[in-house]
């Protein structure tokens, strides 16, 4: 019976799949319509609604592939034994779930995070009214460390209380802590209030507002460089 109803399972995805256009499309041309009747405010609520849930989902899923990967590490960090030794001592004591413990609350924190930074360096970057691509270098790389500097004290305030409670979580094992981060969370209240959960905030301050502006600075003054530097040599080939 369980080979039985994976088969149909497999069968149905299949099938949905295969006849994805024949629901999709009707879906995306009624989005279309329905967002052809929004106010120009509402649009803009959409648009901002998009780049958040875009960025969170980007964010989440780059927490969850190289989660085990960060479990590992700082186990590592903190053991004296290698990599391989401290990744079979782990299964053996704890089976694969450490692997992923206390990954919820950094996938919805970075999640958060990431949607929130690129909203908001979007809309300030708009409100600058810069054009990353026909701007000069200088205009393009100085907008960008304001509006980068700008977004990294909501990241900041996010990320800060999120990486306590996933270092909490990974080094349960060691600090006789909560292994799960709604329990950790709870522990922290408890013992400590509002206040624990900003403990570091200075140094996350530190390290976000001024990577965040260069970040950003370095991307779009890179993009802009080369887009000019690239039209400069097609302009000069054609002449």
């Amino acid at each position: 019976p369980g080979a039985g109803w994976r088969a149909t399972r497999w069968r149905t995805a299949l099938g949905l799949c295969r006849g994805r256009k024949a629901w999709i499309g009707p879906m995306v041309e009624a989005g279309k319509a329905r967002e052809a009747g929004f106010s120009s405010r509402q649009r803009e609520a959409l648009t901002w609604a998009k780049s958040y849930f875009c960025g969170f989902v980007a964010g989440a899923s780059g927490v969850y592939s190289g989660y085990p990967f960060d479990a590992l590490k700082v186990r590592v960090q903190v053991a004296p034994d290698g990599l391989w030794r401290t990744a079979r001592l782990a299964y053996r004591s704890e089976g694969l779930g450490w692997l992923f413990r206390g990954a919820t609350a950094p996938a919805l924190g970075t999640g958060l995070e990431t949607g929130i930074n690129y909203l908001i360096f979007t809309e300030v970057f708009k409100w600058l009214k810069v054009d990353a691509e026909k701007d000069d270098v200088g205009t393009v790389v100085k907008s960008s460390l304001f509006a980068g500097a700008l977004a990294g004290f909501p990241v900041a305030a996010v990320i800060g209380p999120v990486e306590l409670l996933k270092c909490r979580a990974q080094l349960s094992h060691k600090l006789n802590l909560p292994a799960k981060p709604s329990e950790n969370l709870r522990h922290i209240l408890r013992h400590e209030g509002w206040q624990g959960l900003m403990r570091g905030q200075s140094a996350t301050l530190l390290r976000e507002v001024p990577g965040n502006a260069i970040f950003f600075a370095v991307y779009n003054g890179m993009t802009n460089a080369m887009k000019a530097s690239s039209s400069s040599s097609s302009s000069s080939s054609s002449s």
